[in-house]
C-alpha cells in the first residue's frame, strides 16, 4: 500500500509548482498577452466594414405525387417544373450578371463564396406545402449597395426561373406538336380502316396530349408566381463585419 501512496502521489499534478513557475514568468506571459491583444486590436480596427442586406423568398413546389388524379403526361410536366433554386443562386452565371449591372469589377466565384450567403429553412407545412423558404444574404462595403445587390440578385434570379422555364415549356410543346400530328395521322388512317379498337385507344392518347397542352399554357400565364419574395432586401444600418468584439477576445486568449 505504501508504494502504491507513494507512486500515486508522485503521478499528482502540483499546482503550486505550476502557479509558482508561471509567477516566475509573469513578465513574459503578460508582454505575450498585450502584444497579441494590440495586434487583434488592430486588426479588428482595420479590416474595412461590411453591410449585409437580407432578404427571404419562397420557392413553390408543385406536388407531383401519384395520389394526384391526374394522368401520366400532366404528371411528367410538373416533375420536370420543380428544378432546384440553390444551386441557381450559388451559380456563377447569377453573380456576373448581378456584379455587371453594379460595375463590380469582381471575380464571380469569390463574391459567391465571401459575399453570399443562403439558409435554406428545412421546416415545412405539415400539409401538403412542400415550398422552399431560403433567405438570401448579401454583405458589401457600404449598406446601398449591399441592398441593391440583393435587389438585383432578386431580379435576376425571377429572370433565369423564366428564361429556363421558357425553355423547358418550349421545348415540350414542339415534342409535343410532333406527336399530336402523328397520332392524328394515325387516327385518320384508322377511320379510313374502322378499326374501331385503335380509334378508342388513338383518341384516348390524343386527350392526354391535349390535357399536356392546358398545363403548358397554365404555367406560360403563371410563370412568374413560381418565386415570391417574402421579405424585400434590408437595409442594413450598421456593420455585420468585422466582429470587433470576437477578433479582440480571441487576440487576448
Amino acid at each position: 500500500m505504501g508504494l502504491e501512496n507513494q507512486k500515486h502521489c508522485e503521478d499528482e499534478i502540483d499546482l503550486f509548482e505550476i502557479f509558482e513557475k508561471l509567477w516566475k514568468r509573469k513578465k513574459v506571459i503578460f508582454s505575450i498577452t498585450i502584444l497579441g491583444t494590440l495586434i487583434a486590436t488592430l486588426v479588428a480596427f482595420t479590416i474595412p466594414k461590411q453591410y449585409t442586406s437580407e432578404s427571404s423568398i419562397v420557392v413553390i413546389n408543385i406536388d407531383t405525387s401519384k395520389s394526384l388524379s391526374l394522368d401520366g403526361e400532366s404528371l411528367y410536366i410538373l416533375s420536370k417544373i420543380n428544378f432546384p433554386i440553390l444551386p441557381i443562386l450559388n451559380s456563377k452565371d447569377l453573380a456576373e450578371k448581378v456584379l455587371k449591372k453594379n460595375n463590380i469589377s469582381l471575380d464571380s466565384q469569390e463574391f459567391v463564396k465571401n459575399h453570399l450567403r443562403l439558409e435554406q429553412d428545412k421546416k415545412r407545412d405539415s400539409s401538403e406545402n412542400k415550398n422552399e423558404n431560403i433567405k438570401i444574404s448579401i454583405s458589401w462595403y457600404d449598406p446601398d449597395t449591399a441592398k441593391k445587390l440583393n435587389q438585383d440578385y432578386l431580379v435576376e434570379l425571377k429572370n433565369t426561373v423564366n428564361q429556363n422555364l421558357n425553355q423547358f415549356l418550349t421545348e415540350l410543346e414542339n415534342q409535343y406538336q410532333k406527336r399530336l400530328e402523328l397520332l392524328n395521322l394515325e387516327y385518320k388512317k384508322a377511320q379510313e380502316e374502322k378499326d374501331e379498337l385503335k380509334i378508342e385507344l388513338l383518341k384516348k392518347q390524343i386527350e392526354k396530349i391535349s390535357s399536356g397542352y392546358s398545363l403548358i399554357e397554365l404555367f406560360k400565364n403563371n410563370k412568374n408566381n413560381f418565386v415570391e419574395i417574402v421579405n424585400s432586401p434590408s437595409h442594413p444600418t450598421s456593420p455585420s463585419k468585422p466582429k470587433k468584439a470576437l477578433i479582440i477576445s480571441v487576440g487576448f486568449l
